[in-house]
């Protein structure tokens, strides 16, 4: 733990100074450097390459459960905490298919946005429209239209 501060730390302090403030030699912060990683971060690397693969394929779809299954089922022992460690570690979160939002509220007419109320006044007819319109997330436009005589 105090050798990764002082890696974060080295560039706006001394190494040696730091190694001071801290109580550590040194010599045992540049081994730690040049030590290569443990064989679980080893194994981390290979899942996350993996896990990034199949993120990217399922459009941002997989979370840690199916991601944890779709990992089992190319072979490697891996657990759901694992699995949703990495993710979480690597900003990989999964989003709903429901939460499709459409990209603009525009509706017929040129209105602007979703439950404007637009009166009309038809002088042909001699009559008052009210449009009431409404949009859902899905984009689907309902348009209501009622006439009163004058």
């Amino acid at each position: 733990m105090k050798f990764q501060l002082i890696d974060k730390a080295k560039n706006e302090f001394p190494v040696h100074r730091l190694c001071g403030v801290l109580g550590v030699s040194q010599s045992g912060y540049f081994a730690w450097k040049d030590r290569p990683g443990s064989r679980r971060q080893r194994d981390d690397m290979v899942l996350l390459a993996h896990v990034r693969s199949a993120f990217a394929l399922s459009n941002g779809t997989y979370g840690s459960p199916r991601m944890t299954r779709e990992l089992q089922d190319n072979g490697f022992a891996v657990g759901r905490r694992r699995t949703a460690r990495l993710m979480h570690e690597n900003g990989l979160k999964a989003r709903s298919v429901g939460e499709v939002r459409p990209d603009t509220t525009v509706l017929r007419d040129g209105c602007a946005c979703a439950g404007v109320c637009i009166n009309r006044f038809d002088a042909a007819a001699g009559s008052l429209r009210f449009k009431i319109a409404a949009s859902t997330f899905l984009d689907r436009k309902i348009i209501q239209e009622t006439r009163f005589r004058a």
